[in-house]
């Protein structure tokens, strides 16, 4: 049994380590702890506490829609179903989290390094070939693939909580100091707005606290700022931020009024729905059908008002913002699961700061704020690398 403990302990670290690379590898390593964990159960029992309830609701509750909504089994074909939710359970087993940290961290360097150079290069590292390499300034957005991801989405929630972890997992002044350095240098060439504003926000948090941190804060709002002054197609995607309808690039154009449209179509689908599919939704497996035909009217209808005539009518298997697509596929009560389970993070976080003095827990509870608010205009809670990473931090 102490074997088995030890192997337990060695697949937290090679999780760690694979979130930030490979989603296929982390889905395996995951399967195997899971499985080598049960057997554990089987023979050894375990003890749950009420700390485990809270954390674990969410992917129980989402479990049970789905038998309500009779779609279970492609409820659990999805990818984010609930094999991310469960490496939480990582919790139970004797590991060092600094050395958790430490393993995550490298494997975010990795990427880092890799996002960046396609970004400056236009060289994916996993299809390496010298001949498409020419140097780029401005930077492109790497794009599907991202480095080992096949959007640079997945890449600004790694490598955002990577960059807000730094200080907790590297004491040393000089490894610190790159990895926040390339971390801020890959999140800006993502092009990334979501995780610009939730990086800055969770900043601003730690340094309202911390007054030490006042000059990351500062650093990291120079660096954009240079970027902005120096590229333009990153002050353009700046300037999209608050003028949204100005944007001279036909593609984030669209993207800024697709995602309008999509919350507009989401709220009119939930206004129609019966009052059973309101309190319960409609599950994650149904939406996109259910929300085509809004979506298309909706398309028309801006298309006839402002003269404008799409490029495509894009439909997405998702709503790019946790709040509505949580509310809407998993109802009323899923919604006030998600809110709970992130409530009891930030207060949890912030009472052992508070009391103690710690400032890990700051660094977790601006980690939180960072993913929460980013999901305001993306379905992160919905990206399998983002989630696995989200539990395997709470474990």
């Amino acid at each position: 049994m102490k074997r088995l403990s030890l192997r337990l302990s060695l697949l937290v670290y090679l999780i760690a380590f694979t979130v930030p690379i490979s989603v296929p590898a982390t889905r395996n390593v995951a399967r195997v702890f899971i499985t080598l964990f049960l057997l554990k159960l089987l023979f050894r029992g375990r003890s749950f506490d009420i700390l485990d309830f809270k954390v674990l609701l969410l992917p129980v509750y989402r479990f049970f829609q789905s038998i309500l909504s009779g779609v279970t089994f492609q409820f659990l074909a999805l990818p984010s179903s609930l094999l991310p939710s469960l490496t939480y359970l990582m919790r139970k087993e004797d590991f060092n989290p600094k050395r958790a940290l430490e393993f995550f961290l490298l494997g975010s360097f990795i990427l880092s390094a890799a996002f960046t150079f396609q970004a400056f290069t236009g060289v994916n590292v996993k299809h390496f070939d010298l001949s498409h390499l020419r140097i780029y300034f401005p930077p492109v957005r790497p794009w599907r693939p991202s480095a080992f991801f096949s959007h640079p989405l997945t890449v600004g929630g790694i490598l955002s909580a990577a960059l807000l972890l730094s200080p907790v997992g590297l004491r040393r002044s000089l490894p610190r100091f790159i990895a926040i350095l390339f971390f801020s240098v890959s999140i800006i060439v993502s092009y990334d707005r979501s995780y610009w504003i939730s990086l800055l926000l969770s900043l601003l948090l730690i340094a309202l606290f911390m007054k030490r941190w006042r000059k990351p804060l500062l650093s990291f709002l120079i660096l954009l700022s240079l970027f902005s002054l120096f590229t333009p197609s990153i002050r353009e995607r700046v300037r999209s931020i608050y003028e949204p309808r100005k944007v001279s690039d036909r593609l984030t154009y669209e993207s800024n009024v697709c995602r309008l449209l999509m919350w507009k179509s989401a709220a009119q689908l939930f206004s129609d729905l019966p009052l059973k599919e309101k309190l319960f939704g409609i599950s994650e497996v149904n939406l996109k059908e259910a929300v085509k035909p809004y979506m298309m009217n909706n398309y028309r209808e801006f298309e006839r008002e402002n003269g404008y005539r799409f490029t495509e009518y894009r439909l997405f298997n998702h709503l790019h913002n946790n709040l509505i697509q949580i509310g809407l596929c998993y109802g009323f009560l899923g919604l006030l699961v998600f809110l709970y389970l992130f409530c009891f993070l930030l207060t949890f976080n912030y009472r052992v700061f508070r009391d103690y003095g710690d400032e890990r827990f700051l660094m977790f509870m601006a980690l939180y704020v960072n993913w929460f608010v980013a999901g305001f205009f993306e379905y992160n809670f919905g990206d399998e690398a983002v989630k696995f990473l989200i539990f395997l931090t709470v474990a």
